[in-house]
């Protein structure tokens, strides 16, 4: 089967990693996949690059212009959008699928799709409208792209052919919008355990002592930051011997002077770093700090943090929110209320009970394996495509 993955991110960014790694373990599956993506850096417009894997092939394009990160991020270019159809001009797919709904992608792959006459399918993976991320922005904002968001969003998902989705709150709205779309749920995976790497070597190049506690927050981009430092700061006050690793772009708000000096005399910044490089710096931790409060932003959600965490082994403090709740069920991670100190105490339980640390890492590779698996996620892609091609998917690969 040959499916075109469409991306409005930068390679290495947001929705491109769910793309990837979907669009690997179909490969790896006996299928062809092409994923074309914005480029990262403006030289790097126009490569192409393929690789086999398994008994199939992924091929990588970028297509972009020469414009800022931040535009090539956003889907927005419409001359982006024409740019990406003449460069798969001949080009043929069984099936195409779209992950979000900027005009890179929600225009561009339906027109591909009509042109050839194949399925489109949508991919749903953050909510912007309607209490989502346009609601957390400016006023000119709301009014501008908020607005926008608001209006293609909806208009995207409810015309496609299907409709994959992260969570239960998603899956809910996409049949709201369209009760006769299929709408299959496709959570997020873990990293490969392969990419690992040493705990010890990384606390030694990163200066934290080999002995001490370590809890872990990954974050690119920032959110929910004051839940983190409340957090932070409770758990600095209950234990003087735990060094806090916050991997991610800058921490404006974690690096100031307002911060107790016990507590910023044990934060280790990583600043950005490549996704490869997380699983790494995860095999140095002993806890993993989750805020997630409960937003409507943050229910229709699903923190790919959490299942790198998992995948991890790692124990997770973290609150009930979307569908933490139904997929931690209190075996794989810590769910605490909607508050620093109670992430504070939970942290510091699992610290002093080894028992309870053992359990829920257990429970975290546990649920890693079966439910957060990227190879789940491409089954699940595997028997939706068999609904919308039959005859293209092979029935050995697929699920029968």
């Amino acid at each position: 089967m040959r499916v075109l993955f469409l991306t409005c991110s930068v390679d290495g960014q947001s929705n491109y990693l769910r793309a990837r790694s979907l669009a690997e373990s179909l490969a790896g599956k006996g299928h062809d996949v092409t994923l074309l993506s914005a480029p990262a850096r403006p030289e790097l417009r126009g490569r192409c690059e393929e690789v086999r894997i398994g008994q199939g092939a992924l091929r990588s394009l970028c297509v972009g212009s020469r414009a800022s990160t931040r535009l090539r991020n956003s889907g927005l270019s419409v001359p982006e959008a024409w740019r990406r159809r003449a460069s798969l001009a001949g080009e043929s797919f069984d099936l195409i699928h779209g992950f979000g709904h900027r005009p890179t992608v929600g225009w561009v792959g339906p027109a591909l799709a009509r042109d050839r006459g194949v399925p489109y399918v949508a991919d749903w993976s953050d909510l912007f409208g309607n209490g989502g991320i346009a609601h957390e922005r400016t006023l000119l904002e709301r009014w501008t792209l908020g607005a926008f968001d608001r209006w293609q969003e909806p208009r995207v998902y409810r015309r496609a052919d299907a409709v994959t989705v992260i969570s239960l709150a998603l899956q809910e709205r996409a049949s709201r919008l369209n009760g006769n779309l299929p709408v299959v749920r496709v959570p997020p995976g873990g990293l490969p355990a392969a990419e690992a790497g040493s705990g010890e070597a990384t606390r030694r190049r990163l200066g934290i002592p080999a002995r001490a506690p370590l809890v872990i927050h990954v974050s690119q981009n920032h959110q929910d930051l004051e839940l983190l430092r409340r957090a932070l700061i409770g758990v600095a006050k209950l234990r003087a011997d735990v060094h806090f690793l916050l991997v991610g772009p800058r921490f404006p708000s974690l690096q100031g002077a307002a911060l107790p000096h016990c507590l910023r005399a044990r934060l280790h910044f990583t600043g950005a770093v490549l996704h490869g490089q997380i699983a790494g710096l995860l095999a140095a931790a002993d806890v993993a700090m989750l805020p997630y409060p409960p937003s409507i932003k943050n229910q229709c959600r699903f923190p790919c943090s959490f299942a790198e965490y998992a995948g991890a082994g790692l124990p997770i403090v973290t609150q009930p929110t979307g569908d933490l709740r139904e997929v931690a069920d209190g075996s794989a991670a810590l769910l605490v209320p909607d508050d620093g100190e109670a992430m504070a105490r939970g942290v510091d339980r699992i610290l002093r009970d080894p028992r309870l640390a053992s359990t829920l890492s257990r429970g975290a590779r546990r649920l890693a394996r079966v439910e957060l698996s990227w190879s789940v996620g491409a089954q699940r892609l595997l028997e939706l495509y068999g609904q919308l091609t039959p005859t293209r998917v092979s029935p050995v690969l697929a699920i029968p």
